[in-house]
């Protein structure tokens, strides 16, 4: 029963990742652990049937450059209009965000934030430093991407403390 309850989850919620850069692979894993089906993006049609998409990291300029080069812009923006959940991280949170600003980048303007780009540095400047999870702080400077600048009508939001619910889909109004 488990697996046929399983193998109904998967045929309900697919959610891509978008495949121009980053580490698309260990997004996918990710999603399958979740019980949904994952699948790459790599041109608009590929949207179609997805009820979350994510955005990974990687270098923003060269992202945002691929967007453009494969027409998925405006079907982005259209796919998050019509109600599909959203999630970046790193360099897909600042394509996200309402406007870059510190080397800014094209973005796709869909959250309703300031994203500082290299905010602790260039991508030269960039090493992997120990975090403390339970903590609010990190335990040295880690990742490129930044932070995120003051945010707008949407509030403020922090990462610390995130725990993903039992059902991570499920409030999707697109059915995830």
């Amino acid at each position: 029963m488990k697996a046929e309850r399983s193998g109904r989850l998967r045929a309900e919620r697919v959610v891509g990742v978008l495949a121009i850069q980053g580490d698309v692979e260990k997004h996918l894993a990710s999603i399958e652990r979740c019980g949904a089906l994952g699948r790459r993006v790599r041109m608009p049609s590929d949207l179609e049937g997805l009820c979350a998409l994510v955005l990974p990291g990687g270098e923003s300029t060269t992202i945002s450059k691929g967007l453009d080069r494969h027409g998925l812009v405006e079907p982005l923006r259209a796919f998050a209009k019509a109600g599909g959940a959203l999630l970046g991280t790193c360099a897909g949170a600042i394509l996200l965000a309402r406007e870059a600003r510190n080397h800014p980048v094209p973005t796709l303007g869909l959250i309703d934030v300031d994203a500082l780009r290299n905010a602790y540095g260039t991508q030269v400047d960039s090493f992997v430093a120990p975090a403390d999870a339970a903590g609010s702080r990190p335990a040295g400077r880690s990742g490129r991407s930044g932070r995120s600048g003051r945010s707008g009508r949407s509030g403020r939001f922090s990462l610390s403390g995130c725990e993903l619910p039992p059902r991570p889909f499920a409030s999707s109004p697109q059915g995830c």
